[in-house]
């Protein structure tokens, strides 16, 4: 049970809504970016993933197109992940695994 009142949990639950928006608008105007090389159009999406996390700064991101690995500094493979396999405007499948680094945690709404 939390300790929160109910305006504090729906300005918090907003606040990270509003960071998943974020997350999705600049990602969005990335990938508008079609005549930039797949290189900086991966490694800008991997930048703008991480802040719209819950915990952004041990939220990492890794890109698989094609035969090509892009991924966040420090980037490494822990129990704590999510991902999604999409398709994109060149007709490639992309995996995208978002890593989370290090113990999960645990109170931080405290």
């Amino acid at each position: 049970m939390s300790d929160k009142n109910p305006l504090h949990k729906l300005i918090d639950d907003l606040k990270e809504r509003a960071k998943e928006l974020n997350c999705i608008n600049e990602v969005q105007e990335i990938l508008t970016k079609i005549d930039e090389p797949i290189d900086h159009i991966c490694n800008g999406i991997i930048k703008a993933m991480p802040p719209g996390w819950q915990y952004p700064a041990i939220c990492k991101a890794r890109i698989t197109f094609n035969d090509q690995l892009f991924q966040s500094e420090g980037f490494e493979k822990t129990k704590w992940s999510q991902c999604a396999v999409t398709k994109m405007w060149r007709l490639v499948t992309a995996f995208l695994p978002y890593k989370m680094i290090g113990e999960k945690l645990q109170n931080q709404d405290k």
